[in-house]
């Protein structure tokens, strides 16, 4: 059984190439655990959003970095009441004009690029 570091450094690692993960090694229960434990509590959420940046950062060589994303900026329907807990983010790439959507989901993708379709 993979411990949550293991998802979330497999995460990080994904984020900081601008890809979405290969999370096929991890349970799907265990994915979606690890996001809902990391996403839900919000004192969690808000520690997870400042570890998982500077990981992609030291990841990337300081190339790429991410920052929460705005409700007013959403590029994906609204969550319903059930849906599992998400972490919209903006994945900024240095010397790239725009950033990129992208939304952490307690699901079993764990990242999505809304834009990529």
């Amino acid at each position: 059984m993979a411990d949550d570091i293991d998802i979330y450094e497999a995460i990080a690692a994904a984020v900081a190439n601008v890809r979405e993960p290969d999370l096929a090694r991890f349970a799907p229960s265990a994915v979606r655990g690890a996001l809902d434990r990391a996403l839900r509590p919000a004192d969690a959420r808000a520690n997870f959003l400042t570890w998982l940046n500077a990981r992609v950062q030291a990841l990337s060589g300081g190339r790429v970095s991410i920052e929460e994303r705005p409700e007013s900026d959403a590029v994906d329907p609204p969550a319903g009441p059930d849906a599992p807990p998400d972490l919209p983010i903006r994945v900024v790439v240095q010397d790239e004009p725009f950033a990129e959507s992208a939304v952490l989901r307690a699901d079993d993708g764990a990242l999505h690029y809304p834009m990529r379709g």
